[in-house]
């Protein structure tokens, strides 16, 4: 598991393009990596693939894909389960769940995230915090951040260089990187400066948050979107999307039933 600390969290609303103020006060645990098909595998067998005749980058360290929201959270509840009876500890869950174990789990969550011990999806704005890793550019390098002309950021062309002298393609899984069609195996890229892994692109990753369009206008300690709305929030881009999707501040919703290929999860647990 990678770390992150407290934080005053800034990021732009993309709609109204105003800065907004963000204050996390706990620390909390991020999976250094999304989670593979071989670590969904373990605890639930192969229920990702129900129903799908196809998959797009099978193995056992790709990263686990069809997941709706729903089973995402169930994912993290058994997680729960099995490190406390692993640790004889007493995590709560974060959700519950009907029809558990299987690809159609129905989830709610549970009160408050930051105030859940157990391991849970991470809140928007602790996977934006937790991607940015101190930079307030387009995405992280290992320079302080690069950007891409806007007038190029939607073309797929392999090989983009960022206006920091970085290769976009050191940090992200975008445009079917090399041609081959399917996500990459988890951690072959730079980590960030968080030690985390494809937090731009290979799969997009579900959060805890219900979708908003606007953000609260005043500053907001430990935010989240409590109302599911008409979806849940899906952050990083994926290995089929142009380099527009995979950057920091780019938001994605779909509904919670929602299953493709490009869609995994990664996982937090408070301190």
């Amino acid at each position: 598991y990678g770390w992150a600390s407290p934080i005053t969290h800034f990021f732009t609303n993309k709609k109204h393009w105003s800065l907004i103020t963000f204050t996390l006060t706990n620390d909390y645990y991020m999976s250094t990596t999304e989670i593979s098909q071989g670590m969904y595998e373990m605890l639930m067998g192969d229920i990702w693939t129900a129903g799908q005749s196809t998959l797009s980058g099978e193995g056992a360290l790709h990263p686990v894909a069809y997941l709706s929201w729903h089973m995402a959270a169930d994912y993290t509840n058994t997680l729960t389960q099995h490190y406390n009876q692993m640790n004889s500890a007493s995590l709560s869950n974060c959700y519950s769940c009907i029809d558990a174990g299987t690809s159609s789990a129905s989830c709610i969550t549970l009160g408050n995230p930051y105030q859940c011990s157990g391991f849970r999806l991470p809140t928007e704005v602790e996977w934006e915090y937790a991607a940015r890793a101190g930079t307030t550019s387009t995405w992280w390098t290992d320079t302080g951040g690069g950007n891409l002309d806007f007038g190029n950021i939607d073309t797929c062309t392999i090989g983009w260089t960022l206006d920091d002298g970085s290769a976009l393609g050191d940090y992200a899984w975008y445009c079917a990187r090399n041609i081959v069609d399917a996500s990459k195996e988890i951690g072959q890229n730079l980590p960030n400066g968080n030690d985390l892994y494809d937090m731009h692109g290979n799969v997009l990753e579900w959060c805890h948050d219900g979708y908003s369009t606007i953000y609260p206008l005043n500053a907001t300690t430990n935010y989240v979107q409590v109302s599911p709305g008409n979806g849940r929030v899906l952050r990083g881009g994926s290995w089929q999307d142009e380099p527009q999707d995979l950057r920091i501040g780019n938001r994605h919703s779909q509904p919670p039933l929602y299953r493709m290929p490009t869609v995994g999860l990664r996982i937090v647990r408070g301190n």
